[in-house]
């Protein structure tokens, strides 16, 4: 473990909940990025235990009931299977779908919200070819700026998300600019 001296431990809360899914693959990006930095000389056997310990009491409790054989037992790529089938089923669509839906920015970053509207996206089930129009969608009507949504609705149907993102970029800098301006102002 002295391999890990200032890097924060992975843990993942198992208790079922919508966004089980997500919490996962955050999880398992921690974990990879310290198997591919730090651990990155330990053996896929000791990646493997490392994995285990992490997972905590129920991770070990799934462990156990996975009946590996020993070359299983080694295989880092076996326990992310295993892991993903069992947090996979959990995923419900539908109801991601109704969140997607009713999105809204509420004060939030831009970037913030798109990164959670993506997320969404990506577990709903739909097609990847319709991810950038879904994305669009979501920009367009769930932004806090009006003016952005009259100017992205002006396009008609030529709008890309591409080009919807990059009118709400250039109406949040411009706002910003505007209110350093106007402080500036008030200070003279």
């Amino acid at each position: 473990m002295s391999d890990l001296i200032g890097f924060e431990t992975p843990k993942i809360d198992w208790t079922k909940s919508l966004d089980i899914e997500m919490k996962f693959k955050r999880f398992r990006q921690k974990c990879e990025l310290l198997f591919d930095g730090p651990l990155k000389q330990r053996s896929e056997e000791q990646k493997c235990r490392y994995l285990l310990f992490w997972t905590g009491d129920y991770g070990l409790d799934l462990f156990n009931t996975w009946n590996l054989s020993t070359e299983q037992a080694n295989k880092l790529a076996e326990y992310w299977k295993r892991f993903e089938e069992h947090v996979k089923p959990q995923s419900n669509h539908l109801l991601n779908r109704f969140y997607l839906r009713s999105l809204k920015q509420n004060n939030r970053p831009l970037d913030e919200f798109l990164t959670e509207a993506k997320l969404l996206i990506q577990n709903s089930g739909f097609p990847t070819d319709l991810h950038d129009e879904l994305m669009r969608n979501s920009l367009v009507f769930g932004a806090d700026s009006d003016a952005v949504r009259k100017k992205c609705i002006a396009e008609i149907n030529s709008l890309s998300f591409k080009r919807a993102r990059e009118i709400a970029h250039t109406e949040v800098a411009t706002r910003l600019q505007m209110n350093a301006r106007k402080l500036e102002s008030n200070e003279k």
